[in-house]
């Protein structure tokens, strides 16, 4: 069973001439963690970093939501252009994400864990990460369905997006990607809205979209192509979805486990003072708009 060490609190509105939306966010956990007590934590980092790449994901997924009312502020001829261009840009971030940092940092707890599996321990043996890993069934068995699930070696496709779209701009891709552009357009776009900074070249969003059916996507199975990208494109925000919930479960459970075995969580009264302290800046930012 997945512990909850962290007390859950229903934001209230104590000033009613402040209003605050809490829809979809209205019922929340909170629980302040001891940062001097994290920072001789042992292997910190490693669950720092895995912190910090559940949050890029998360900000990935966020960010896509707001793309649709943005989009409604574009002018009708290029709102699609414009939307289609930031989806895949989030898209190709998030595959990054998650066969760049989130595999390498899984991987090597997961090879850290299986080192410290057969040494012996004794009474005196320092307590680290690992043990506590192997020590929770549970913990043990998510981290190693999440690390063959995250292997990039099963998804060429995808190794493909992070390693030539994605964390690197290569050569390659762009020549390739122009060249499959020409084919069936001679001409690309070039767009500036009211505003010097809304400034966007679609016929570059064109090329990497080229390169990538070309070369992850693959050959079209229908006529025209366009379904088979469509779907592809579904396919992949799909499994980013489940790879987000997948290592949300996992972080949420190793992270309360740290918590508790090294005793990392902060009093009751710094829990509540940090919540109100969080609630008052929300208070003061709304006043100002």
């Amino acid at each position: 069973m997945t512990k909850r060490p962290f007390k859950r609190r229903r934001i209230r509105n104590s000033n009613s001439d402040v209003k605050i939306s809490t829809a979809s966010h209205d019922d929340v956990e909170f629980r302040a963690v001891d940062l001097l007590k994290l920072s001789v934590a042992p292997q910190k980092q490693h669950v720092l970093r895995l912190l910090s790449v559940l949050n890029d994901l998360d900000s990935g997924t966020y960010l896509g939501t707001l793309l649709s009312s943005h989009e409604k502020s574009l002018p009708n001829l290029v709102r699609e252009k414009w939307h289609d261009g930031v989806v895949l840009y989030l898209l190709r971030q998030r595959i990054a994400i998650i066969y760049s940092a989130l595999y390498d940092i899984l991987r090597e707890m997961k090879d850290s864990v299986e080192g410290a599996r057969p040494i012996k321990r004794g009474p005196k043996t320092p307590r680290l990460l690992w043990h506590m890993i192997i020590d929770d069934k549970e913990l043990d068995k998510q981290l190693t369905e999440l690390v063959v699930f995250l292997e990039p070696g099963k998804s060429d496709s995808l190794k493909h997006v992070r390693d030539k779209l994605a964390a690197h701009a290569d050569d390659s891709a762009f020549s390739s990607g122009l060249k499959k552009l020409i084919e069936t357009s001679e001409t690309g776009m070039v767009v500036r809205t009211h505003s010097p900074q809304r400034f966007r070249a679609f016929f570059v969003d064109d090329i990497v979209s080229k390169n990538w059916e070309d070369k992850a996507i693959g050959p079209a199975n229908s006529a025209d192509g366009v379904n088979t990208s469509v779907d592809e494109m579904k396919r992949y925000s799909t499994h980013i979805a489940e790879v987000r919930s997948k290592t949300a479960d996992f972080v949420y459970l190793l992270f309360n486990t740290y918590c508790e075995e090294f005793k990392l969580l902060a009093t009751e009264e710094q829990s509540e003072s940090l919540r109100k302290e969080l609630q008052d800046d929300l208070m003061k930012r709304r006043k100002k708009r």
